[in-house]
């Protein structure tokens, strides 16, 4: 007679699991290094990063899979749990084949950018919509991209006013609780300004107050670690307070791209192989190379990056064999000084990739003389730790290399949801 019984009460066992975390923070943080934030959580000071080292399972050594352009194309792998190829996301700005200029993915405040779903997303399927998500941040592409598409708001500052704002993509009418804020606070732009609006969001919209797991997502920037162990203390103290300590799990990743590598003067200076490609000559040259081959014209419409962008009307009109034309323009490239490889639209490309996309010797800079861009190229990835602390995390130190990819199936099993739709990477635990 017991025995009927059983199944009820795992049910019950299972049912309180599943609802014990209230709130997940995940944060990203510009550029954040594992030995800095350890030296720093060694200071007698330290109010966040050594209670991480002793409460949290922290991987010291995380990388991106694949480097990512810059902060927007990493943040949206950690959001998404997949690389640009699938996410959607190659950069803040791709350029636009119809203006032949740049223009920033999250300029019209959606994420139509993002081509597949978020770990908020898939929290607000899972929930039938009943979980609360906001995405936070300085920056519109940082705020959206950590928000997704279903959330309740991506928050940012105006970059004209300062103020604290949303899109009518997330809030026809805005949000009365930010602009009773931004009303209050002013326009001071740093980190500690974001955390008071974090807080801010959890009261105003009881974020943690039922048994349905909210998501509360924001990106810091990161110019002084001590600042910073000061602040994510504010944060992570403010929540517990609000929450409580045992409901709530937290998440800490480093963002990093390809601008972070050092420039070809300082490797110079030291005798290290070096040099500077210059995208705007070389697209230059390469026209002149297909003018030879097809018949005088503009062969190639712009460049962005290290990519370039050829005119595709003009090769339909005159009937030329893309195939063909990809591999000669490899064959030209790959002679040219500095060139590792050179991918085409006949690889496997990110969306809204140039036709051609030039790889550099590492140590090597990019520079386009028509806009004044300039990148530094590095193979090896930088490192940057993951921390995950809370409701049921038990503390370790790992050292093995993992991918920051794997975080979002990561969270999306300590909050008892599906991995987000495009994630294809194990879960860390």
């Amino acid at each position: 007679m017991k025995k009927r019984y059983l199944p009820a009460l795992l049910l019950t066992l299972l049912s309180t699991e599943i609802s014990a975390q209230r709130l997940l923070v995940s944060i990203t943080i510009e550029e954040l290094n594992a030995g800095k934030m350890e030296a720093a959580s060694r200071r007698g000071t330290s109010e966040s990063f050594r209670r991480m080292m002793e409460q949290a399972v922290v991987y010291t050594n995380a990388a991106y899979a694949a480097m990512p352009a810059d902060h927007t194309s990493a943040i949206a792998v950690a959001a998404t749990g997949a690389a640009p190829e699938l996410n959607g996301v190659t950069g803040s700005r791709w350029f636009d084949r119809e203006r032949l200029r740049p223009i920033e993915c999250t300029a019209d405040g959606t994420p139509q950018a993002l081509t597949c779903a978020t770990l908020g997303d898939e929290l607000k399927v899972e929930t039938d919509g009943k979980a609360l998500v906001f995405g936070l941040a300085r920056r519109r592409d940082a705020a959206i991209m950590h928000a997704g598409h279903a959330a309740n708001a991506a928050i940012w500052q105006d970059e004209k006013s300062g103020k604290w704002r949303t899109s009518d993509y997330y809030a026809k009418d805005g949000l009365k609780w930010l602009q009773a804020f931004s009303a209050l606070n002013g326009v001071a732009a740093d980190n500690d300004a974001l955390v008071k609006l974090a807080l801010q969001c959890i009261d105003s919209n009881m974020m943690g107050g039922d048994e349905v797991c909210d998501l509360l997502a924001l990106h810091l920037e990161n110019d002084d670690y001590g600042r910073l162990d000061h602040t994510l203390a504010t944060l992570i103290k403010g929540v517990e307070s609000r929450v409580g300590a045992g409901r709530v799990v937290f998440s800490i990743a480093g963002t990093t791209g390809a601008e972070g590598g050092i420039d070809s003067d300082t490797y110079r200076r030291y005798r290290i192989p070096t040099g500077t490609f210059y995208i705007n000559r070389t697209g230059e040259l390469l026209n002149m190379f297909l003018g030879a081959t097809y018949g005088r014209n503009q062969y190639v419409e712009g460049y962005f990056r290290n990519q370039i962008f050829l005119h595709r009307k003009l090769l339909e009109q005159r009937r030329i064999n893309r195939q063909e034309l990809y591999e000669r323009c490899r064959e030209f490239l790959t002679d040219c000084d500095g060139v590792s490889r050179v991918k085409t639209s006949a690889d496997v490309l990110p969306p809204r990739s140039g036709d051609i996309v030039v790889e550099l010797m590492p140590g090597w800079s990019l520079v386009n003389e028509n806009t004044g861009d300039k990148v530094n190229y590095r193979t090896a990835a930088a490192s940057t730790p993951i921390v995950i602390m809370g409701a049921g995390i038990k503390p370790q130190r790992i050292t093995s290399p993992v991918t920051i990819d794997r975080l979002a199936p990561t969270l999306a099993g300590c909050i008892h949801i599906r991995a987000p739709n495009a994630a294809t990477s194990q879960s860390l635990f």
